[in-house]
């Protein structure tokens, strides 16, 4: 007999009985015969003449193989360290300029800045040496976007300053740890 007949055995027969396949001996059919002596099998206590493994078993030891797997995590995603810092664009050649750093701590510093309206230049210092960072305002198109900047880098942009509110600012890559702060812009 070839195929998958092989692996398992016939089901209208009998199993070898020196054969264990995947660990449980089933058929289906005729009891085999029992002789003088030999209890039937349905009078032994505790023996059944079908043994079933039931879907609740794979799927239990499943579920318990992600359980496990999951309690390798310790850390949550989120970075629970608080923003910190804030600054005022210092204002240079008629620009505002504003540095900020960041690293492998999913943290923009400082956190909040203020402007006014005007040109303002912001500049990002990944001082880490991890992941690489980018500085975006979020609801503005590209123009007012830090380009991604490496362990080591630093990168700038130039926009003019929306209109007087309060927007945030994210790290695109690193939004779930929590990377974000807050731009302010003042009125005239």
């Amino acid at each position: 007999m070839g195929g998958l007949g092989a692996a398992v055995g016939r089901l209208d027969q009998p199993p070898d009985p020196g054969r264990v396949t995947g660990g449980v001996r089933s058929w289906r059919g005729e009891l085999p015969p029992h002789g003088p002596g030999t209890p039937a099998p349905s009078t032994v206590p505790g023996v059944s003449t079908r043994v079933r493994v039931p879907a609740a078993v794979a799927v239990g030891g499943a579920l318990a193989a992600v359980l496990l797997l999951s309690g390798c995590q310790t850390k949550s995603a989120i970075n629970q360290e608080p923003q910190t810092g804030s600054t005022t664009a210092a204002v240079v050649n008629g620009v505002q300029d504003v540095v900020l750093t960041t690293d492998q701590k999913y943290r923009f510093k400082p956190s909040t800045i203020t402007v006014h309206p005007g040109k303002v230049r912001i500049t990002l210092k990944n001082i880490g040496t991890g992941a690489p960072h980018d500085w975006q305002l979020q609801g503005f198109p590209a123009a007012y976007d830090v380009p991604l900047a490496q362990a080591g880098q630093t990168r700038s942009i130039e926009f003019t300053a929306p209109a007087a509110g309060t927007y945030q600012f994210v790290c695109s890559i690193h939004i779930k740890q929590g990377q974000t702060g807050t731009l302010v812009v003042l009125s005239n």
